[in-house]
């Protein structure tokens, strides 16, 4: 689980990251699934434009 904070307020997100993908050229790809919109569609770049990691979270 991943807690971000919003950059543009004191607003607050979770989302579960459940996969990810390194690229040979330095890059990466965070698979995400996103409760409040019930879809597993997201990446994790999608969301750093608005919010920054505050926290995270493994279970194991």
């Amino acid at each position: 689980m991943v807690g971000m904070h919003s950059t543009n307020s004191s607003n607050t997100h979770f989302v579960v990251v459940y996969g990810y993908e390194f690229y040979s050229d330095g890059g990466s790809y965070y698979y995400i699934f996103d409760p409040s919109s019930y879809t597993n569609n997201s990446h994790l770049d999608q969301y750093m434009a608005n919010y920054y990691i505050e926290r995270v979270y493994t279970f194991y």
